[in-house]
């Protein structure tokens, strides 16, 4: 029961005596009047004989009566409300939850029913439990097994939902994207907060076209740069439904790091080749010009140039001989590209060219057929980058697009009708990032063309007075087509190595408050502390979290870190949480800690026992860490308040009592962190019960709690 009620209990046992009181005054009233003289001159007599008799006798009554009523709300009235909380407890929280005996003897008997039941309930719940544990064994051996082999491939994977909630990834993912600054990897987070927007956008695009024009290789692949050092390369594949309908997708990464350090060795090695080969071959064509220019001239002078000659030979043999011997260059130059045909590569333009820049392409002759290497999404940027150049140089917004091909060549030729432009504003694009407003890639165009070994040139025709931007591509005689990666239909191979719906969640988003609190993503943290004022100087010396995604607990996404806090620890703060001044020597200060916490949180709710304490800990600390924490806040000392108004306990300790949480870590940042996150789990279905179901209503039941009136 809350502190302001409990004081009232002296008073409720006074309102009976009260209204007898005012009863017996209501009747006097009417009597009094109906009453004659010589009547209330024998009363009176009566009555002042009787005085005291008369005060101690009323006095008595009403001291009796409120004895009664006292005891009535204390043994029967307050017993029974408890009773009413404790029983749900028991049935849906904490089956070894037992009621304390109090009240009277009729109600000690109904706890003691009460509790023999609940004995009963706990066994027949065991027996229950016992059985289906015995019956998923062997399907959690096989689950176990499964996710094992996922969690040791050497390819990285991150299974998303459509709305891109990241549901599934493995150790190798993790490890790929660990130096990654975007976003957090972790259950529940978007993929979009990792990799670029406009990349996943133009890859999950060209998978639907695919899938809608039932295609067999339905894959995409694109290259992503982490921490500038690391390079994967990311293969899509849908997961499809019966209806063909995309419900997800899994990215397969590698890394393609040492390729790309070889490549440029490679790049380095050909640049110095050619470079020393310029010189000798000058050096030898020197050589013999001047022999044949001059047929006559002395026979040692000659020898000279034949020895010079050899020994450019000499000198080019060597060259070769030392740069051949690299296994740099036994890498193939297309390590980052696919094999793809043209006509998907032009689709695609098509379509982003009408959607992103209001470009209309008429493709008057398609190339059907021809198959070239290229980088999907670096090439469609390319070409709208171009088409984006004549547009804007032009003022068209229809360009025709012809195409002719050979064996080894294919040329896109691009037309118009409208202004002209020269070559040399054409020789200056390659100079220019791609840089669109919904597309973008952080190469320039002539970096793009060259690793697609393609020219560009502009063709104009003065007698007809036709002009044309044309872009040449090699085309594959023998293209490598990668093996088919089928989309995974759900129905026929369903996933069986997670606990929860994977393709049904809550979409992470701003608009939460209307979204149910099983459906949510929790980031539940703790903090110790220096001291209780946190406006007085006390600081902040561990921060522990964990994560809570579709109700269920990630006990290995976690946050766990001791902070410096600048100060000497009191005795007395060492005796609650043990942690040391030694402890906390070297550790990072609180502004290195908090916008670490700050993105491991990003996009959750945040849950905390007292969390008016923590956050203004948190609060103290904007200026200097330069994060704000501006997520929705539950408390779990307020939500205990709402569905056990009547209980006398809501601190952490009571919590885990009431409801079965073993708190092995306590006064330890982390191990609060997930005594209190089991705790709001077993909280949502009593919060549920009581018809709070949203995080709205959540919210605005916690604001008018009498525990939320506390300032710190």
């Amino acid at each position: 029961m809350k502190p302001g009620k409990r004081l009232l209990l002296p008073l409720l046992a006074v309102v009976p005596a009260a209204v007898l009181c005012m009863i017996i005054g209501i009747g006097l009233l009417f009597v009094l009047p109906k009453i004659s003289q010589r009547e209330m001159d024998i009363l009176s007599l009566i009555a002042h004989r009787n005085l005291a008799v008369l005060l101690l006798t009323g006095l008595a009554a009403l001291a009796t009566l409120i004895s009664l009523t006292h005891y009535f709300i204390v043994n029967y009235f307050l017993p029974l409300q408890e009773i009413s909380e404790e029983i749900p407890l028991i049935v849906s929280g904490n089956a070894k939850h037992r009621l304390q005996q109090q009240g009277g003897g009729q109600i000690s008997n109904l706890i003691r029913t009460i509790n023999q039941a609940a004995a009963v309930f706990e066994q027949v719940q065991s027996d229950i439990t016992a059985s289906v544990e015995a019956s998923n064994k062997q399907h959690e051996k096989e689950k176990t097994i499964l996710a094992s082999l996922i969690s040791q491939l050497e390819s990285g994977v991150i299974v998303c939902n459509l709305e891109g909630l990241i549901l599934l990834y493995n150790k190798r993912a993790h490890h790929f994207l660990a130096e990654n600054s975007a976003g957090e990897l972790g259950l529940g987070r978007s993929i979009l907060g990792i990799f670029e927007k406009n990349i996943l956008s133009h890859t999950l695009w060209d998978i639907k076209s695919k899938i809608n024009q039932n295609g067999h290789n339905v894959s995409s692949v694109f290259l992503y740069v982490v921490g500038g050092q690391r390079t994967l390369r990311i293969r899509t594949v849908p997961i499809i439904s019966e209806e063909r309908k995309m419900q997800g997708y899994i990215l397969l990464m590698r890394d393609l790091s040492e390729q790309v350090q070889l490549h440029k060795k490679q790049s380095q090695l050909i640049t110095s080749l050619s470079e020393g080969l310029r010189g000798i071959t000058a050096n030898i064509r020197t050589a013999i010009e001047t022999i044949v220019e001059f047929p006559k001239m002395r026979a040692k002078k000659r020898d000279d140039f034949h020895q010079a000659i050899l020994n450019e030979v000499h000198n080019l043999s060597e060259r070769i001989q030392q740069n051949t011997g690299k296994d740099v260059l036994k890498l193939k130059s297309h390590w980052a590209l696919d094999d793809i045909l043209l006509t998907d590569v032009l689709q695609i333009v098509r379509q982003m060219s009408f959607e992103q820049l209001e470009i209309i392409l008429e493709i008057k002759y398609e190339p059907v057929g021809f198959w070239i290497s290229a980088d999907l999404y670096s090439l469609v940027v390319a070409m709208l980058f171009l088409l984006n150049k004549i547009k804007e140089n032009a003022g068209v917004h229809t360009i025709y697009l012809h195409s002719s091909g050979r064996e080894d060549f294919i040329k896109l030729e691009f037309g118009w009708q409208g202004n002209t432009f020269d070559k040399r504003l054409v020789e200056s694009w390659n100079s220019e990032l791609l840089f669109l407003s919904e597309s973008s890639v952080n190469r320039t165009l002539e970096e793009v063309l060259n690793e697609h070994h393609a020219a560009l040139w502009l063709q104009q025709d003065k007698v007809n007075r036709d002009v044309r931007l044309t872009l040449l591509l090699p085309v594959l005689l023998d293209p490598v087509i990668a093996p088919s990666l089928d989309p995974i239909d759900i129905h026929s191979t369903p996933p069986r190595f997670y606990d929860f719906d994977l393709f049904h969640q809550a979409g992470q988003s701003i608009e939460t408050d209307d979204k149910p609190l099983s459906s949510l993503s929790y980031t539940v943290f703790d903090t110790e502390t220096t001291g209780l004022d946190p406006s007085g100087g006390d600081e902040i010396i561990s921060i522990g979290a964990v994560r809570i995604v579709n109700g269920r607990l990630l006990a290995t996404e976690t946050f766990d870190q001791l902070i410096d806090p600048g100060r000497t620890m009191t005795a007395e703060s060492v005796k609650v949480h043990g942690i040391t001044q030694d402890m906390l020597t070297g550790q990072p200060v609180a502004k290195d800690v908090l916008p670490r916490f700050f993105k491991f949180a990003k996009e959750t709710i945040l849950v905390a026992h007292n969390a008016a304490f923590d956050l203004k800990f948190l609060q103290m600390k904007e200026k200097e860490s330069g994060v704000v924490f501006e997520n929705p806040v539950l408390d779990t000392l307020l939500l205990s308040s709402i569905i056990h108004k009547n209980q006398k306990q809501h601190n952490l300790d009571a919590l885990c009592q009431r409801f079965d949480v073993k708190n092995i870590g306590r006064h330890s940042a982390l191990g609060d962190a997930l005594a209190t996150a089991e705790v709001f789990l077993k909280i949502i279905p009593f919060l549920e019960k009581a018809g709070i179901k949203t995080l709205k209503q959540a919210r605005e039941a916690s604001e008018k709690n009498f525990y939320n009136k506390i300032e710190y």
